[in-house]
Protein backbone atom coordinates (compact mmCIF):
# COMPACT_ATOMS: atom_id res chain seq x y z
CA UNK A 1 0.00 0.00 0.00
CA UNK A 2 3.19 2.71 1.07
CA UNK A 3 4.54 1.61 -2.74
CA UNK A 4 1.38 2.62 -4.46
CA UNK A 5 0.84 5.60 -2.68
CA UNK A 6 4.50 6.97 -3.17
CA UNK A 7 4.40 5.88 -6.97
CA UNK A 8 1.37 7.92 -7.18
CA UNK A 9 2.95 10.71 -5.60
CA UNK A 10 6.09 10.26 -7.58
CA UNK A 11 3.58 10.72 -10.97
CA UNK A 12 2.01 13.29 -9.62
CA UNK A 13 5.08 15.53 -8.61
CA UNK A 14 6.82 14.36 -12.16
CA UNK A 15 3.01 15.03 -13.92
CA UNK A 16 3.44 18.98 -12.41
CA UNK A 17 7.36 19.49 -12.89
CA UNK A 18 6.47 19.02 -17.17
CA UNK A 19 3.98 21.79 -17.64
CA UNK A 20 4.79 24.46 -19.94
CA UNK A 21 5.54 28.03 -19.02
CA UNK A 22 3.06 30.33 -19.81
CA UNK A 23 4.23 33.54 -21.22
CA UNK A 24 1.73 36.34 -22.00
CA UNK A 25 2.86 38.68 -24.85
CA UNK A 26 0.85 42.04 -25.67
CA UNK A 27 0.50 42.80 -29.52
CA UNK A 28 1.46 45.97 -29.88
CA UNK A 29 -2.16 48.31 -30.84
CA UNK A 30 -2.24 50.52 -33.58
CA UNK A 31 -2.47 54.73 -32.30
CA UNK A 32 -4.92 56.11 -34.60
CA UNK A 33 -3.88 60.09 -35.91
CA UNK A 34 -5.35 62.58 -34.11
CA UNK A 35 -8.29 64.63 -35.56
CA UNK A 36 -7.66 67.68 -37.37
CA UNK A 37 -9.61 69.78 -35.02
CA UNK A 38 -11.24 73.16 -36.56
CA UNK A 39 -10.11 76.13 -34.73
CA UNK A 40 -12.45 78.79 -33.15
CA UNK A 41 -11.67 82.57 -33.70
CA UNK A 42 -11.20 84.69 -30.92
CA UNK A 43 -14.47 86.98 -31.89
CA UNK A 44 -16.50 84.37 -31.70
CA UNK A 45 -16.02 83.31 -28.17
CA UNK A 46 -16.42 87.03 -27.04
CA UNK A 47 -20.45 86.52 -26.82
CA UNK A 48 -20.20 84.01 -24.39
CA UNK A 49 -20.37 84.24 -20.45
CA UNK A 50 -17.76 84.43 -18.39
CA UNK A 51 -18.76 80.85 -16.81
CA UNK A 52 -19.78 79.37 -20.08
CA UNK A 53 -16.10 80.04 -21.47
CA UNK A 54 -14.79 78.84 -18.38
CA UNK A 55 -16.62 75.28 -18.56
CA UNK A 56 -15.86 75.39 -22.70
CA UNK A 57 -11.95 75.57 -21.72
CA UNK A 58 -12.04 73.16 -18.97
CA UNK A 59 -13.97 71.03 -21.42
CA UNK A 60 -11.08 71.59 -24.03
CA UNK A 61 -8.71 70.76 -21.78
CA UNK A 62 -10.19 67.74 -19.85
CA UNK A 63 -10.94 66.19 -23.54
CA UNK A 64 -7.07 66.94 -24.49
CA UNK A 65 -5.49 65.36 -20.94
CA UNK A 66 -7.92 62.10 -21.80
CA UNK A 67 -6.51 61.75 -25.20
CA UNK A 68 -2.89 62.07 -24.05
CA UNK A 69 -3.63 59.32 -21.43
CA UNK A 70 -5.20 56.57 -24.17
CA UNK A 71 -1.99 57.35 -26.27
CA UNK A 72 -0.01 56.67 -23.23
CA UNK A 73 -2.31 53.14 -23.05
CA UNK A 74 -1.89 52.55 -26.22
CA UNK A 75 2.03 53.36 -26.64
CA UNK A 76 2.81 51.59 -23.68
CA UNK A 77 1.99 48.35 -26.03
CA UNK A 78 4.74 49.47 -28.40
CA UNK A 79 7.38 47.91 -26.02
CA UNK A 80 8.87 44.66 -24.82
CA UNK A 81 9.59 43.58 -21.30
CA UNK A 82 12.55 45.36 -20.72
CA UNK A 83 11.19 48.61 -22.20
CA UNK A 84 12.55 48.69 -25.34
CA UNK A 85 10.14 50.21 -28.61
CA UNK A 86 9.18 47.84 -30.92
CA UNK A 87 8.71 48.13 -34.58
CA UNK A 88 5.07 48.05 -35.42
CA UNK A 89 6.40 46.67 -38.96
CA UNK A 90 8.22 43.92 -38.45
CA UNK A 91 6.85 43.08 -34.68
CA UNK A 92 10.47 42.79 -33.22
CA UNK A 93 12.60 45.17 -31.16
CA UNK A 94 13.38 48.67 -32.80
CA UNK A 95 16.91 47.89 -33.99
CA UNK A 96 17.16 49.63 -37.23
CA UNK A 97 16.90 52.31 -38.57
CA UNK A 98 12.86 54.11 -38.93
CA UNK A 99 12.40 53.96 -43.36
CA UNK A 100 11.15 57.70 -43.87
CA UNK A 101 8.07 57.91 -46.39
CA UNK A 102 10.54 59.43 -49.08
CA UNK A 103 12.28 56.08 -49.63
Amino acid sequence: MVKRITAMAVCLLAAGCTTPRVEHVTTPLPLPPRPALPAVPNEGLECLAPDVYRALVERDRARRDYTEQLEAIIESTHKDRDGARVCLDCQRVRKHRTRTREG
